[in-house]
């Protein structure tokens, strides 16, 4: 995939921290119907991959993609992930080139079929998968007796993602991807760039939208402090959004792990901090479990954890402002993972639970 591959690196002179929530382009939506963009998905898709009779249905709008199944004779079982910003971010180059390094590893992910992020075929980036067969993770969400061992697994295989070396920090450079896919890289010089990369818009957007106080915002900016000198000497693949849909469970049990646009080069205990956060605690004995049965875990650096949970918190919290999510009835209100993070970093002792 070439064209609009590196747009969304930076904003500004700064790096993005994550791109649903620093790149503005993303949030103007294509204003085709969706009706229509899965017309051109079918024309475009049907020539590419050289079928006839191509049946295309709708699936699941994401912040940044509408996706499609594609089902004809002679191909896989197939998605489609179109697009729906007026600019890309890079992320399908990075998908592809993630993707085509996790087979070699032999870690169950999607396999690139075709795309285009020129938008010279149809006016949208998109990008066509194989489907992994099975339910997302989220399927079992209600049910904590059945979801902990499938927890467990979907944290081994994150810990197996971990243990792909990786250059550079921060978002993977998608212009890299597309020209060197071997080489997957970081966009940005240092970890501690990353981490400090919007960090003060982030804080000052929750505080203006009064969903945190100065008082919390103070605290938040006194510990984002703590990041900006923080090193990462090996630097790892990280996966970036590791949310309970995007772990695929197939009929025997067997996960495998989808989307691949935030992948990001950095510390694992980051991205570690990054699935917890998207769990209540308690079934975070079943991620741990999980994960040190692949790579151990350093009980100095819980307090780095807090650290790196306090981040990402921050950055979801400003995600789900700006797209207008509202916690669900009878969930605890997702702003607490800030005070939960501030809590143990500064009263109670630092342990990973």
């Amino acid at each position: 995939m070439a064209g609009r591959a590196g747009e969304a690196a930076t904003l500004g002179s700064e790096p993005v921290f994550l791109a649903k929530v620093d790149n503005p382009r993303g949030w103007a939506t294509n204003s085709a119907p969706r009706s229509k963009r899965s017309l051109d998905l079918r024309s475009a898709a049907t020539r590419l991959l050289g079928v006839d009779q191509l049946l295309v249905s709708p699936l699941a709008k994401g912040s940044l993609h509408d996706v499609f199944a594609l089902d004809a004779r002679g191909i896989p079982p197939a998605i489609a992930r179109i697009s729906r910003g007026a600019g890309g971010h890079g992320g399908m180059a990075v998908s592809k080139a993630v993707m085509d390094r996790l087979a070699s590893d032999g870690i169950r992910a999607p396999r690139h079929l075709g795309g285009d992020s020129t938008r010279a075929v149809v006016p949208y980036e998109f990008e066509i998968q194989t489907r992994l067969q099975g339910e997302p993770l989220s399927r079992w969400d209600d049910d904590d007796e059945a979801f902990a061992p499938l927890l467990g697994r979907a944290a081994a295989l994150l810990a197996r993602v971990h243990s792909i070396s990786v250059e550079g920090f921060g978002l993977l450079d998608p212009v890299k991807a597309a020209s060197s896919p071997t080489r997957l890289s970081g966009s940005c010089l240092s970890w501690s760039e990353y981490l400090s990369a919007q960090a003060e818009v982030h804080i000052s957007a929750l505080e203006r939208a009064s969903i945190v106080d100065c008082r919390v915002a103070d605290a938040v900016r006194r510990h984002f402090e703590r990041l900006s000198c923080r090193m990462c000497s090996e630097p790892r693949l990280l996966h970036g959004d590791p949310g309970s849909a995007n772990f695929i469970v197939d009929e025997v049990g067997e996960v495998g792990l989808v989307d691949w646009d935030d992948a990001l080069a950095g510390d694992p205990l980051f991205d570690l901090a990054g699935f917890a956060a998207f769990q209540p605690m308690r079934r975070w004995s079943a991620i741990f479990s999980g994960y040190t049965e692949v790579m151990p875990l350093d009980e100095k650096k819980a307090e780095l954890f807090w650290l790196y949970f306090l981040r990402i918190a921050v950055a979801r919290q400003v995600h789900r402002s700006r797209a207008g999510i509202v916690d669900k009835p009878g969930r605890v209100p997702s702003v607490i993972r800030i005070h939960q993070a501030l809590h143990h970093l500064e009263v109670s002792p630092c342990a990973y639970l």
